[in-house]
């Protein structure tokens, strides 16, 4: 059995493209990165896929994290029947058997020519509400669905994100669940994105027609589109769908969905037809060219599937395309590192945009935040590379509920006066990847056990194409428990971040989230805003203490410099005295204290940064202002004693730095 590495490995590998890879033209390729300086990454079922810009050319390079049943044998096939075709609607690959180098071992990718263009997802944002451009996009996808009928291929994942559509026509991406003629049927590795699949669709079904059901749905949806636009925002899910969700196909009956559709004249006869599909068995499953032709004639399968709703509908549970986390739940979100889920919370505070905080590393970035300035933070992330966010966009969206579809990147942590804080959560790139729901909603879709997947999420299948000699070895660590991993490092010796290693005992595929108090009872991050993990040893230890203690000299200066001020303007007289200016601190606080539980005014209060006897006007204000600066520089470098200190004691503790 063999596991492949995870996201935060990756990220670390990738970032070094001339040592990671072993192909020549990627490891001459730079690694595209995102606003933070951690690699740009898409997650899918199998693989993350990141960009490196080449000398004359953009790839695609997918890294597997979960493993494929004889993967190499199964792209090979793919290769082959793509090669022969030579469609426009595949790009070009490449499978590398010895591609990233990881673990002291050779790991395989996929290289890919970089699909130009939007997803479907994207590009229907664009356009909904053109009308021409939705029927030209129709037509197409009508001639694709046809196309691969014809060849006896089938995608396996017709959905939002596999759809590149450009001014040139429609590409498919990502092959992990193709199948083309010669494959063994019935033995798939996946069951597609639950909004646009049959209802009784699983990996069993793996071979040709697979994806008749998917086109259906995409069709009536666009047809649905050009009648009414306005449906889209009404029920994209942030991107993830068009009209049509899981529940729906489950339960057309009582889809609010369907009945929109049969009150509209021109699709009441689709969408009934469609209903009884989704009732359906998966075998009997039409394809497109055969649904639209048999639209006009009497329908017989069904009698009036779509009647109003009862006040207690009957209705499975949620069923969402993704592991559906709680935001509230931070432990459990940090257990879904490297994975798309989708992410439901109520939102605490909105930085960015027209709020506060609207620039990030140069960029445009609105940052949701749905546990305000706890330690403990999930949140999203939006960046804009179109310029600036509108000034009122986030302003009304505390309390609010919602609902985002991402991939959970890399936690980072920040550090201020040796209060750390985890951040965590999603990353996007549009505000309408945000669906705004009811409480009401957010409560059943996370009625759902925490994180609950969907049957093919996590498992590790054994591949009789695997690495040669991996079977024996012992699993290495998952995403989370590598971060566990790490946190528990640093509360030896808060330098030193240890790259992620394998254990000497075998990991389960799934594993409970690792409680918040090992998160919160580390001193200090070792995952750094960067993305690039520390290395262990003295030359950390070395570099933070020297940091710690250069900030000290500086504001030392500082204290200094302010106490010299004070004395050339006669304020006050003698050598600089740390204990006593630190004595004169606390005095002048506890006089405040007393004088507020006195009933002091706010004038009496100046005690704080006191000026000599009888002064008035400007130079008690300069005295002020210079008594306070020298009162910030001093508490400055007791917090950096106190981190030198701290450092120094928990690395000897350790036995090294």
């Amino acid at each position: 059995m063999q596991a492949y590495p995870q996201i935060i490995e990756y990220n670390e590998a990738v970032q070094h493209p001339e040592t990671a890879f072993v192909d020549p033209e990627l490891r001459q390729a730079r690694t595209k990165e995102n606003a933070l300086g951690l690699p740009m990454v898409l997650s899918g079922g199998f693989a993350l896929t990141y960009m490196l810009m080449g000398a004359s050319r953009k790839i695609a390079v997918r890294c597997f994290h979960r493993q494929i049943p004889a993967v190499e044998q199964k792209y090979a096939a793919i290769s082959r029947a793509f090669q022969s075709l030579k469609s426009p609607y595949f790009v070009g690959f490449e499978f590398l058997g010895r591609g990233i180098r990881l673990r002291q071992q050779l790991y395989p990718v996929i290289k890919m020519d970089w699909a130009e263009g939007d997803i479907l997802g994207l590009w229907l944002e664009r356009n909904h509400a053109d009308g021409a451009a939705l029927a030209r996009a129709r037509g197409e996808f009508a001639a694709l669905a046809q196309y691969l009928e014809e060849q006896g291929i089938s995608h396996g994942d017709i959905q939002n994100g596999n759809l590149i559509v450009s001014p040139r026509g429609i590409k498919l991406v990502d092959y992990d669940g193709v199948y083309v003629p010669g494959m063994p049927m019935g033995e798939g590795s996946e069951s597609g994105h639950k909004h646009f699949q049959h209802p009784d669709r699983d990996a069993r079904h793996y071979g040709p027609g697979i994806d008749r059901f998917s086109f259906i749905a995409l069709d009536l949806s666009l047809a649905a589109l050009i009648e009414d636009p306005s449906l889209f925002r009404r029920y994209r899910e942030g991107g993830e769908t068009i009209l049509f969700r899981g529940n729906d196909f489950a339960d057309p009956e009582h889809s609010e969905v369907f009945r929109v559709l049969a009150g509209m004249p021109k699709l009441s006869n689709a969408a009934q037809r469609f209903a009884a599909i989704c009732k359906a068995p998966i075998e009997a499953v039409p394809t497109l060219q055969t649904f639209l032709a048999t639209l006009d004639a009497p329908s017989t399968n069904t009698k009036a599937p779509l009647r109003p709703a009862p006040s207690r509908p009957r209705s499975a549970g949620y069923i969402g395309a993704h592991p559906v986390l709680s935001a509230a739940d931070f432990a459990t979100v940090m257990s879904h590192i490297g994975h798309r889920v989708e992410l439901i919370g109520r939102i605490a505070l909105v930085e960015g945009g027209g709020v506060k905080g609207g620039q990030r590393h140069g960029r445009p970035c609105l940052q949701v935040n749905f546990s305000g300035h706890r330690r403990n933070i999930v949140r999203l992330a939006i960046w804009s590379d179109a310029g600036d966010f509108p000034a009122a966009l986030g302003q009304d969206w505390v309390g609010r509920w919602v609902s985002a579809v991402g991939l959970i990147g890399q936690p980072f942590i920040t550090d201020a006066f040796l209060v750390p804080r985890t951040h965590i959560g999603i990353t996007l790139d549009d505000p309408s990847q945000i669906n705004f729901i009811s409480a009401k909603q957010a409560e059943y879709r996370l009625a759902q056990p925490n994180g609950a997947p969907r049957a093919e999420e996590h498992q590790i299948v054994p591949s009789p194409g695997g690495l040669p000699g991996a079977s024996n070895r012992p699993m290495p660590l998952q995403n989370h428990q590598i971060v566990a991993q790490m946190l528990a490092d640093s509360r030896r010796t808060p330098m030193a971040a240890p790259v992620p290693r394998r254990v000497a005992t075998t990991v389960p595929a799934t594993s409970s989230p690792i409680p918040n108090r090992n998160i919160t009872s580390r001193p200090r991050s070792s995952i750094p805003v960067s993305g690039r993990l520390p290395k262990p040893g003295i030359g950390s230890f070395l570099g933070r203490a020297t940091g710690a203690l250069l900030g000290a000299i500086v504001w030392s200066a500082v204290a200094i410099g302010m106490y010299a001020l004070l004395r050339a303007l006669g304020l006050v007289g003698g050598p600089f005295d740390v204990i006593g200016e630190l004595g004169s601190i606390i005095a002048a606080l506890f006089r405040a204290i007393s004088a507020v539980i006195g009933g002091a005014g706010l004038s009496e209060l100046a005690v704080v940064v006191p000026g000599p006897p009888g002064q008035q006007g400007l130079i008690f204000l300069v005295a002020a202002l210079l008594r306070l600066s020298e009162i910030i520089a001093l508490l400055a470098v007791i917090v950096a004693a106190v981190r030198i200190f701290s450092a120094t004691h928990q690395a000897l503790a350790r036995g090294r730095p």
